[in-house]
């Protein structure tokens, strides 16, 4: 879905081609999916606000699970021009 009416049927920004693998009797299928109207972003936290790790050693015990950090998620609807935040998770 390419060219200028592309955003009527969804984002043009997300297309995916899944393989059917070798060919055979039992794969002889490809489908090429259509943009997407749905997508969930989830984001890592930025260095600036989580530190960095103090050296240690996870292969000789040294395990550190203290630093929780929050991870957010967006649920984005595509409204026909542009993704808009539909609703925002955090987690930590």
């Amino acid at each position: 879905m390419l060219g200028e009416n592309a955003s009527v049927f969804g984002s043009p920004d997300e297309m995916m081609l899944l393989s059917s693998g070798p060919k055979s009797h039992l794969a002889t299928f490809s489908l090429l999916c259509g943009p997407s109207t749905n997508r969930i972003i989830i984001r890592q936290p930025s260095n600036e606000t989580t530190p960095a790790m103090l050296p240690h050693s996870p292969l000789f015990g040294e395990i550190r699970l203290t630093n929780a950090s929050t991870l957010t998620a967006e649920m984005q609807q595509w409204n026909g021009h542009s993704w808009e935040v539909r609703e925002e998770f955090t987690s930590t």
